[in-house]
């Protein structure tokens, strides 16, 4: 069983149906969020829905993680993140954020949130690869990518069909091995 990840000021614990609630509360206030929730689904889930989500991200042991994110002092939400399509053979995997809670958006959080789970990921479970796959034209995403030590690696065309276009989307990996020297870089 995988206990909670901590960092600075944010604690990660597996996602439960119990968490529904305080996503769609979070959803519901974030008209940005629901904007690009939309590309993936119809916005903001009703409650059957999200928890639908979660019990079939939550049922799938060393497929994937995904974990809630709170702060450290007062357990109150700030988003989601996980670690999918684990390929166990070749060691790699997506990584995903969603910051929730407005606000937490741009204080800093996803990057700390990231760098908890690269901790777990090429420390405990011992992948040597993560990729995320974000739109080409989310600036955050991007700098928050490199900020990690994530290198471009391509762009995927057409790979999303979404109100009648196609949608290219970006793709950044970190290995292990950059990963390890940007640690020991900053000690």
């Amino acid at each position: 069983m995988i206990g909670s990840l901590f960092n600075k000021r944010v604690k990660l614990r597996l996602l439960q149906e119990t968490d529904a609630l305080a996503i769609i509360a979070c959803l519901n206030i974030n008209p940005e969020l629901v904007a690009n929730l939309a590309f993936f689904s119809n916005g903001v889930p009703s409650m059957a829905e999200e928890t639908a989500w979660i019990k079939k991200v939550t049922t799938r042991p060393n497929q994937e993680f995904v974990f809630a994110a709170e702060t450290l002092e007062k357990d109150i939400l700030i988003g989601t993140a996980g670690i999918h399509e684990i390929d166990a053979h070749n060691k790699n995997a997506r990584v995903g954020i969603m910051i929730a809670n407005k606000d937490f958006i741009g204080k800093g959080y996803a990057r700390e949130i990231l760098e908890t789970l690269h901790g777990w990921v090429f420390g405990k479970i011992k992948l040597s690869k993560l990729f995320m796959n974000f739109r080409t034209d989310n600036g955050k995403m991007r700098r928050i990518a490199e900020k990690l030590g994530y290198h471009e690696v391509g762009i995927l065309k057409q790979e999303y069909f979404w109100k009648g276009q196609f949608l290219d989307f970006v793709r950044f990996e970190l290995t292990a091995q950059d990963y390890q020297k940007r640690i020991q870089g900053a000690q």
